[in-house]
């Protein structure tokens, strides 16, 4: 668990900008805390159902991205958000909820 302010700001990455998105600015964690204590941009799970945490969800909500999802294409080392390209249709796939945990070991889960 984590422990701050909560906060926004505006975010731009690449063609991508969002006013005013909510973050927790943290100052303090617990000791089972097992997540990047410096912070980082999550790109899934919300687990309080606050819709304002959660990244993608405000991409779809403002209608930058089509579908609430991302992918990694190993190929080209590119995050993809939003659709999955032609391209990669075919290939195996793992895919995971975006707020849902429980197929997760306890070492990804709060991540």
């Amino acid at each position: 668990m984590i422990f701050g302010k909560l906060s926004f700001d505006s975010i731009i990455i690449d063609n991508i900008n969002l006013n005013r998105f909510n973050f927790v600015l943290a100052n303090e964690h617990d000791a089972n805390f097992k997540d990047y204590t410096n912070g980082k941009l999550g790109l899934g799970y919300d687990l309080d159902d606050k819709d304002n945490l959660n990244f993608i969800h405000q991409l779809k909500k403002q209608n930058i991205i089509e579908k609430e999802l991302f992918v990694i294409d190993k190929f080209s080392k590119k995050l993809i958000i939003g659709k999955i390209p032609e391209y990669l249709e075919d290939v195996p796939k793992t895919t995971c909820s975006l707020y849902n945990t429980n197929d997760l070991n306890e070492e990804n889960r709060q991540s």
